[in-house]
């Protein structure tokens, strides 16, 4: 009995090359002869595949020909080698589509690479794209800060900070619960349990979203007048000083705006040196504004 079935192709959506590759593991686990390959590939092809065979070697009979001319006539009428250079020019206009996890826009661009012809290159350029199409911004500054950074390595990054993204917001979904109040605010997390709290103790409204406690949301930015903070490090830490990298020329206005408004808020201030320093990484918010978030 034989392992396996040897199906009929299917020449309008069919994959040739494919097919052949399954046909041929057919023969050898089934130990079929070499001189039997042809024969049996035409029993099993179907009527539309044979006759488009037919058609290809006519005035032959496709039983004149040897196995290797068969499967290359039809190869090269279904599927003709596509310009290398057209293949190129797919290849770096793909980027990662919205839903479509890492994982799958890697094995797209493996796809599209299959013609292009990259031969040794081809993990560099595999890596360059991976890069290049990401759509966080987050995790390409990070693989942007990799040093000799090669293409294995980028794809673990890059799915490991994805995993770890859907982990948090996963987490984050669980732990919060929306709120919302008759004057059309919204609250979530800990902010929604805080305002529960003060609605308790109030019934009062002084303006929408207020609760009575205007103070608790007036504009600007709030500052805790508690105490003094303080950061504990092991004892024996080594300091450590990361350089800063490189912005982008068309953030940069941007960034300085950034940090002079927090300047003047009083959320940093200038040092003349420092023993640690940590990289910034710039995030674009979904309201387009900038998010400066140390790496």
């Amino acid at each position: 009995m034989p392992i396996g079935k040897l199906t009929e192709f299917n020449v309008r959506i069919g994959n040739w090359t494919l097919y052949i590759e399954r046909a041929e593991m057919f023969f050898k686990m089934n130990e079929v002869k070499t001189d039997l390959w042809l024969p049996t590939l035409i029993a099993a092809m179907g009527d539309e595949s044979y006759e488009l065979l037919s058609n290809l070697t006519s005035p032959d009979l496709p039983s004149s020909k040897t196995y290797t001319e068969v499967v290359s006539v039809i190869k090269n009428h279904l599927q003709p080698k596509p310009s290398f250079i057209s293949q190129r020019y797919h290849f770096r206009q793909r980027r990662q589509n919205a839903g479509e996890s890492i994982s799958q826009y890697i094995s797209e661009l493996k796809k599209m690479a299959k013609y292009c012809e990259f031969k040794t290159a081809l993990e560099d350029n595999l890596r360059d794209q991976l890069i290049c199409g990401l759509r966080s911004e987050l995790i390409r500054q990070r693989l942007f800060a990799e040093e000799n950074l090669v293409y294995g390595k980028a794809v673990t990054i890059a799915c490991a900070m994805e995993a770890a993204e859907k982990d948090a917001a996963a987490v984050e979904q669980k732990t919060t619960g929306g709120v919302t109040d008759p004057g059309g605010g919204s609250e979530t997390g800990s902010a929604a349990s805080a305002l529960n709290a003060v609605n308790a103790h109030s019934a009062r409204r002084s303006g929408p979203g207020h609760w009575g406690h205007s103070e608790l949301f007036s504009e600007g930015l709030g500052r805790f007048t508690g105490g003094v903070a303080r950061l504990r490090v092991r004892e024996g830490a080594v300091p450590v000083f990361c350089r800063a990298r490189p912005v982008p020329y068309a953030l940069r206005e941007r960034l300085d705006d950034e940090l002079e408004g927090m300047l003047r808020a009083g959320v940093i201030e200038p040092v003349e040196s420092a023993d640690w320093a940590t990289p910034l990484v710039l995030v674009r918010k979904a309201d387009n504004e900038l998010r400066l978030q140390p790496d």
